[in-house]
């Protein structure tokens, strides 16, 4: 899809210090995000293109998401950017993209996003995609979402997916508030 911004997951090395290298390379910071370890930057050469930086995956607190198990057996890339970076797993891109959309209020989330569930959700490979989301720690948030994507955007994958994950009976009297 055409892009309006990058995330990047900052891993290894500090927020700072990526903010101060990138600004070292021509760009600057855009506004003040409201969420915790995220910054915004754009450079002069391509001001419609943001790219946002983010110290972890999530909102702390959201599932069991963190930068290591983001990671596991992300594919190392160093044509995409022009630098070396890691690309993640269909079904991690999948159960991020999910909790994403819960932590965005669901009807608050962005179009390109229940569009995206439909591009990673994958009705041969449903099994697999409802164990990432398990030990993600995002079952309740992904039927959330994956309720939202059926109703805009529907499609096979996404109404197998959220057929598949069986809520338990706590999880059901579960009651999601922002």
């Amino acid at each position: 899809r055409p892009m309006s911004d990058v995330d990047v997951l900052v891993t290894d090395i500090s927020l700072r210090k990526s903010l101060h290298e990138l600004k070292r390379a021509g760009f600057v910071r855009v506004g003040v995000s409201s969420d915790l370890g995220v910054r915004t930057l754009s450079h002069p050469c391509a001001p419609e293109l943001l790219l946002d930086l983010h110290r972890f995956p999530l909102p702390l607190g959201l599932g069991r998401v963190t930068n290591a198990w983001f990671l596991v057996d992300a594919r190392a890339d160093d044509s995409l950017f022009g630098a070396h970076v890691f690309i993640p797993t269909r079904t991690r891109l999948l159960a991020h993209t999910l909790g994403v959309i819960a932590n965005d209020d669901v009807y608050r989330a962005h179009a390109h996003a229940l569009e995206d569930v439909n591009r990673l959700a994958r009705a041969q490979n449903v099994d697999e995609d409802v164990r990432t989301i398990s030990d993600a720690g995002l079952r309740i948030a992904a039927v959330l979402a994956l309720k939202r994507v059926c109703e805009e955007k529907p499609s096979s994958a996404a109404s197998a997916l959220l057929t598949a994950i069986e809520l338990t009976a706590a999880e059901r009297r579960f009651r999601w508030t922002t």
